[in-house]
């Protein structure tokens, strides 16, 4: 049919109604096809649908994800093969609305259309199908859009092109194959409201967007004798763009007094729960409802309905994820993983992160992340913390927390949700942020550090020592420091959201990550360009900070705080990063990289690329 394209303003919000699987709206132009939703699909009317393993609604391990379609349906229906290999897809993902693409489209058919109208503002096309769709370039707000309206978007991309689809028959030809009318494709990317990464998504909101996976045991028998202890909760939260994990257990009073703690100060914009063992009380679930402003909810079927500390053990290590080796440029388990997925301990010993309830919700978070496509673009270079109660002793240089020397006290003080709410430290009554203890103490210049402001405020120092050398590190900002800090400001004032840039990065170079940016992607719109900007950006803004850094380095002499010379001293990371940017800018002619979007290595950078320009010259010679 004709295309029409989207409208720049979105509709109002639809009256909800459900679409086998879908919520949208069956007013205006939708009612037209009705009779065709009707009679077309019967094994998706209610007392039909099975899901692909023919479990009915009521089974217990039902899985409303996947759909079951007869084999028949296709051939006694005449669908054609495209529309065929589109419900394949839909089918693995009947809970998600597809973008499958087609040629420089993003196509939405069937139910998905409908969405695609409601939320997206886009017209239905002529024809007897409900079909819409929007152009490549507009992916990331068309898609953005979804993700935040509490949609599961599934993408399917092409990973083949006309040329090579013919290429492929004339081989199967030869091996006496059926020909194939329709080039391949493959799904790259999960998005939901906590699985956005592109910075196209995400760059408008610096907080960060928390996954949560919780999971409930009963106490170990040791905390009977604690009469507010009544259950041993596990929680693993993930603020994908940034690679940032936090993992722990702790053991709840009636109330969950700890939960709507951490609840408050995490604020997750979507829940992961198990969908069998161990499964959540009434009293958790009404928590969860109580104190989270309607997250969408993720409640993990089939295998994955099940969490254990030895369904963790076994992730991390066919994950493959880290390498303990100790070989040059590996990166071992980070120790919070390390003391997680421990032994459990001895029932009469005394409680630590070992608990098999912080090691099960690792599992449901690393089994989320796999279905997502994602546990390779967090894992690898992740920053791991444990929960605030955990974080006792030393640190280790893995990516993992490092609190200050001091004494096995906790290092900071949780505030506890009915303080951040009274207090109004994050949110007012209204929910803004107008007049709140953050907005008013936060002059941060870059996004990542008003994240990390926002977690101070929720977890104050609790040591005296700590305390005291946060305190001599603001006098000497604010004394001897103060033209050099202003200095720095400067220089940071400009940069991007760095940490979220250097994940970014990390995931679309990563062994065995799949995405839009996989080679194997079929993309119209030019690629290459924004790559090569944004690795550009990331080393510029790198520079920035060992730019901000230096200006401290130069009153060293001036300054009494430990911390700030610990932060900003010659432990080698400043200088192997100076290196390591003048290497990477003396690399190539970085203008010229962003104006053709290929990056040329110039002579004597890499030895393998001057070897073939050598080999290639003397054979075109």
């Amino acid at each position: 049919g004709k295309r029409v394209a989207p409208s720049t303003t979105k509709k109002a919000e639809p009256t909800q109604e459900v679409v086998h699987g879908i919520r949208t709206s069956l007013t205006g132009e939708a009612e037209r096809f009705l009779a065709r939703m009707a009679t077309r699909f019967p094994f998706l009317h209610p007392d039909r649908i099975t899901d692909a393993h023919k479990r009915r609604p009521g089974h217990p391990d039902y899985d409303p994800r996947t759909v079951y379609i007869p084999p028949g349906w296709f051939k006694e229906q005449k669908v054609s093969e495209g529309q065929q290999q589109w419900w394949q897809f839909k089918a693995a993902n009947f809970d998600s609305v597809l973008l499958f693409k087609m040629g420089k489209f993003y196509e939405m058919f069937e139910m998905d259309a409908y969405v695609g109208v409601d939320v997206l503002g886009l017209s239905f096309m002529k024809g007897e199908q409900p079909h819409a769709g929007f152009p490549e370039v507009k992916y990331h707000d068309m898609a953005e859009g979804l993700a935040r309206a509490g949609y599961r978007v599934v993408v399917v991309e092409q990973t083949e092109t006309p040329e090579q689809l013919a290429k492929r028959n004339e081989q199967r030809k030869k091996e006496g194959q059926k020909m194939v009318n329709v080039v391949a494709r493959e799904k790259v990317a999960v998005l939901s409201k906590g699985t956005l990464v592109d910075a196209e998504m995400v760059s408008s909101r610096p907080d960060a967007s928390y996954l949560l996976a919780l999971c409930e045991l009963p106490p170990p028998p040791h905390h009977f004798s604690e009469p507010t202890s009544v259950v041993t909760i596990g929680l693993c939260a993930v603020d994908v763009a940034a690679a940032h994990i936090i993992v722990g257990m702790f053991n709840d009073d009636e109330v969950r007094s700890v939960l709507r703690t951490h609840l408050t100060s995490l604020q997750p914009v979507e829940v992961v729960l198990p969908g069998r063992s161990p499964a959540l009380s009434p009293t958790t679930s009404r928590v969860l409802k109580a104190c989270l402003r309607e997250p969408r909810v993720n409640t993990l079927r089939g295998e994955a309905a099940e969490w254990s500390a030895d369904k963790a053990r076994q992730l991390v290590s066919q994950g493959t994820y880290y390498d303990d080796s100790g070989a040059p440029g590996t990166r071992p388990t980070p120790s919070a993983i390390q003391r997680l997925l421990a032994a459990e301990q001895a029932a009469d010993a005394a409680p630590t992160a070992a608990s098999p309830a912080g090691a099960a919700a690792l599992s449901g978070m690393l089994l989320f992340l796999k279905d997502c496509l994602l546990d390779r673009a967090v894992l690898p270079l992740g920053r791991v913390d444990m929960l605030p109660e955990q974080q006792q002793g030393a640190g280790a240089k893995d990516g993992s927390s490092t609190p200050l020397p001091g004494s096995d006290e906790p290092r900071s003080m949780l505030l506890n949700g009915a303080a951040l709410e009274n207090l109004e430290v994050l949110e007012n009554a209204d929910g803004g942020s107008h007049g709140t203890l953050l907005s008013v103490v936060d002059h941060s210049t870059t996004p990542f550090g008003r994240r990390r402001l926002r977690q101070w405020l929720c977890r104050p120092l609790f040591r005296v020592g700590d305390i005291e050398a946060r305190q001599d590190a603001v006098a000497d900002l604010m004394g001897p420091a103060a033209e050099a800090a202003g200095r720095a400001r400067k220089h940071l004032a400009g940069i991007s959201d760095l940490e979220r840039a250097v994940a970014r990065l990390h995931a679309s170079t990563v062994e065995g990550a799949v995405g839009r940016d996989a080679g194997n992607v079929v993309l119209y719109e030019d690629a290459a360009k924004p790559r090569v900007r944004a690795l550009r950006a990331a080393i510029r803004d790198l520079r920035a900070v060992q730019c901000a850094v230096a200006e401290v380095q130069a009153v060293h002499a001036d300054l009494s705080s430990s911390l700030l010379l610990q932060l900003t001293g010659s432990s080698g990371c400043w200088e192997a990063m100076a290196t390591a940017l003048k290497e990477m800018e003396g690399a190539t002619d970085w203008k010229e990289a962003e104006a053709t979007g290929g990056v040329v290595p110039v002579q004597g950078v890499d030895e393998q690329y001057d070897q073939a320009v050598h080999a290639t010259s003397e054979a075109e010679s």
